[in-house]
């Protein structure tokens, strides 16, 4: 409706109240999707924090948007999948509690896949010695 009104002189109260709609929009995914989130409905907390972000773009609200995407990277390891903090530059604008559970998560990330404890045998006669190796990184 906003976007097809055509009087002259009003443009900008159209453009006010449109991004002021998509901040209230913003909002409310974000809200949503942290209640999805603590239902552990992941997949779908990520829906909603994706959607939340997109319209936090069309109306610059910075803080949903960076906690969105904060949010976003959580919500992937907590189904163990892998993240790049390509956007660290956003992550970094994001609250800073949000900011310490996602740096928590992916230490432990971290830790559970380069942690290779390769139990290397080795047989020398009928002796056997366990060695475990550690990648250092």
């Amino acid at each position: 409706f906003i976007d097809t009104a055509n009087k002259k002189g009003s443009e900008s109260d159209f453009n006010s109240l449109k991004r002021k709609h998509f901040y209230d929009l913003a909002d409310s995914y974000f809200k949503k999707a942290t209640d999805k989130e603590k239902s552990d409905k992941l997949t779908e907390a990520i829906q909603s924090y994706n959607t939340g972000k997109d319209y936090a773009e069309k109306s610059d609200n910075k803080k949903i948007q960076s906690n969105s995407i904060t949010r976003i990277a959580i919500c992937h390891l907590k189904n163990q999948d892998s993240i790049s903090l390509d956007n660290i530059s956003e992550i970094e604008k994001s609250d800073a509690n949000y900011q310490r559970e996602l740096y928590y998560r992916y230490a432990i990330q971290l830790l559970k896949n380069t942690y290779s404890a390769f139990l290397l045998i080795s047989r020398s006669g009928k002796k056997m010695v366990l060695f475990r190796w550690y990648m250092p990184y």
